[in-house]
């Protein structure tokens, strides 16, 4: 056991509860404080929030400053700081997001202070508490009610940096429901994620300590089961008073261990595109945690036996991946728009390969690399038929079968040179994706075209040896969307829940089998898990067959009725 003394630091005080903002004339008496300034924002103050906070000043002079820049630059901050000391106040008083908080945490060290806001982004350390704040937080997911540090934007160099200190805790924070009941949806969804991630950071973090765990995993498991109830539902007050409680442990956890490589990335994003602080980390939250699970996978392990207790069963690949599909679902979940592409719309870099480029794979999915290798071998397969269709099988036409032929031959020869990899056992295979850079991604998604369907497209036979290397991969954990359950056992989708198994892949799967035994078996499993709709569905659930996506889904039902004729031996002639 380490023998490292950890703490970690909290507001001086903290309210939690309905009409808890009923707590800052006390507040104001306590501290014998004369003249406050209430800052906030023009879309708060717009919402009349502002005017619960105003009964409670109990007959205080008060100043109300609105105009709390979204995303402030260090300029805006020394505007505010300017007013506060020409006012003479006494007491600052937040009522906001994350924007407002932290200005006024900068204010409240700034105010009559003998160094400037310039002097804190080079050390913040010179930061000492000038004036005393209460918090008031409108969002469901900041936490910076709770921590130690600030944002800020640089404009001249484009990016945005935080300056860290305990000075800043905040004095009092009232975390009251309903300050946030009308919130709207994507504010609480990114708010929301943000919190999340907060959360994650800090438990898989190689600074946590028992201190900020404690926090961490409450504050996870609270997000996991509350956020999209907030989301969906307005008036579902039980829920976002978790997700007030959450955002304030992961603050907490903050001030212990830090964040990590997702707010890190999200800083720079944010100032140089001027994306909100939720978006950025929820367009990062993802992709990151998938690099970094390789080192922290125990972590996120632990992270999943407290959030969701029934996956303990499972590997610690397995808990891991779990947790990394709960992220993602609970993004998709709440709409928030992560699937545009980096680049001005152009993607992730490339190297000429003789493939064509994809930007979303069939599942809608934006393409982590974009030589979609499944869509290019049915577009080699294509090209084949014209080849024979205008070479004189249906029509005669030189030239667009010449086309077509060379287009064949360059994109095959792309795949060939560029999309093999090789699996965990040393087994070349086919790659998911690829950039012709050297990096490649190992999955398949249930839509076709996929990996399973090459000899279902016609690209390959049923016992090529890569195609068999690689079929063995989709089938195992090595296959991130790959799972097994009590009913079910096969591939499902980064697009529905996890441990969602796609009928769509169980007919693929059968079909690109030479063994009928297995085909029948296949087909009676699909009879068995339809929840008594006597329709295919999107996803079913491993464990659960009554928890399905979509009752009716016409692919899923096409499909399946191939796979009746595939059993007796009537198929699509290539």
């Amino acid at each position: 056991m380490s023998k490292a003394i950890c703490s970690v630091k909290t507001p001086g005080c903290t309210y939690l509860g309905i009409n808890a903002t009923e707590k800052i004339s006390g507040i104001l008496e306590k501290e014998n404080a004369k003249k406050v300034i209430v800052l906030t924002d023009r879309g708060v103050y717009d919402t009349g929030l502002c005017t619960r906070v105003l009964e409670q000043l109990n007959g205080a002079a008060y100043h109300l400053y609105t105009d709390i820049k979204r995303e402030p630059s260090y300029l805006d901050v020394e505007d505010v700081v300017q007013t506060i000391e020409d006012l003479q106040c006494d007491m600052i008083v937040a009522v906001g997001g994350g924007s407002v908080m932290d200005t006024a945490k900068l204010c409240s060290v700034l105010k009559n202070a003998p160094y400037s806001i310039k002097d804190l982004l080079r050390d913040p350390a010179l930061a000492h508490k000038q004036i005393k704040t209460v918090f008031l937080p409108t969002t469901c997911g900041t936490g910076s009610e709770a921590t130690c540090n600030a944002i800020v934007a640089i404009p001249e160099e484009s990016v945005k940096k935080g300056i860290v200190n305990d000075e800043m805790i905040p004095d009092y924070a009232i975390l009251d429901p309903e300050m946030i009941r009308h919130l709207p949806p994507a504010i609480v969804a990114a708010t929301g994620v943000d919190a999340l991630a907060h959360a994650v950071e800090c438990y898989t973090s190689l600074k946590a300590t028992p201190l900020s765990d404690l926090y961490a995993r409450e504050g996870a498991r609270l997000i996991f089961h509350n956020i999209v109830k907030a989301y969906r539902d307005p008036e579902d007050m039980d829920a976002k008073k978790a997700m007030l409680l959450a955002a304030y442990y992961g603050g907490i956890a903050i001030t212990a261990s830090g964040t990590t490589a997702v707010h890190a990335l999200s800083y720079p994003l944010g100032g140089k595109f001027h994306i909100a602080h939720g978006i950025s980390n929820a367009i990062l939250f993802s992709p990151v945690m998938k690099v970094n699970r390789s080192a922290c996978a125990q972590e996120m392990a632990q992270l999943c036996d407290t959030v969701f207790p029934e996956q303990r069963t499972g590997t610690i690949e397995q808990r891991s991946l779990y947790l990394l599909h709960a992220i993602e679902q609970v993004i998709r979940d709440t709409d928030i728009p992560t699937e545009s592409l980096s680049n001005n719309g152009k993607g992730s870099p490339v190297a000429y390969t003789g493939m064509t480029w994809s930007g979303f794979r069939p599942s809608d999915d934006a393409c982590t690399y974009h030589y979609l290798v499944p869509s290019n071998m049915f577009a080699a397969v294509v090209m084949g038929y014209l080849e024979r269709i205008f070479g004189g099988e249906i029509l005669i036409d030189a030239d667009i079968a010449a086309r077509a032929g060379e287009l064949r031959r360059t994109i095959t020869e792309g795949i060939e040179a560029h999309a093999k990899t090789t699996n965990r056992n040393g087994e070349t295979i086919y790659a998911f994706e690829t950039d012709g850079l050297g990096h490649v991604n190992i999955m398949d998604d249930s839509n076709v075209p996929s990996l399973m369907a090459a000899p279902y497209l016609g690209y390959c036979a049923p016992d090529d040896p890569t195609y068999l290397a690689t079929r063995r991969t989709l089938l195992s954990d090595e296959n991130p969307y790959y799972y097994e359950g009590e009913y079910l056992k096969g591939i499902g989708s980064p697009h529905t829940p996890p441990r969602y198994v796609w009928p769509i892949a169980l007919s693929i799967e059968a079909m690109t089998s030479d063994n009928k035994d297995f085909k029948a078996h296949i087909l009676d499993r699909l009879v068995a898990t339809d929840a008594g709709t006597h329709l295919m569905h999107e996803g079913v659930d491993v464990d659960d067959p009554t928890k399905y996506t979509r009752e009716w889904f016409s692919w899923s039902n096409m499909m399946f009725c191939e796979l009746v004729m595939d059993y007796f031996g009537i198929r699509v002639k290539h």
